[in-house]
């Protein structure tokens, strides 16, 4: 089973674009793990997409998808991309949180 779960910050602008009719997103997330931050590419298609286009950088997000390898060629180099492809997209208010940092009993 490939499933993936990230809670990081958004980090990039989402870029949108329209693809046979169906939306993409693309963008970033930085999250933090053992005090050292890692960039994530995702990618979100449809209803995923759609809600993407909603967020700003900064914004504290969760993120539920599957990790995925491409080859990218740039300026005649190719480079190995790994990126999430985003089926769960939720912005998190960190206002509903309570002082333990969860909202379990809410």
């Amino acid at each position: 089973m490939n499933r993936s779960e990230l809670i990081g910050h958004v980090s990039t602008d989402v870029e949108t674009k329209f693809i046979n009719d169906k939306q993409l997103a693309n963008f970033m997330i930085a999250e933090s793990h053992r005090g050292k931050t890692n960039f994530i590419r995702v990618s979100a298609w449809g209803e995923a997409a759609k809600i993407a286009s909603f967020l700003n950088k900064g914004d504290h997000v969760f993120i539920e998808g599957r990790l995925q390898c491409r080859i990218v060629n740039e300026t005649s180099v190719k480079k190995e991309v790994v990126e999430i492809v985003a089926w769960t997209i939720l912005k998190i208010d960190r206002s509903h949180l309570d002082s333990r940092g969860d909202d379990s009993d809410r």
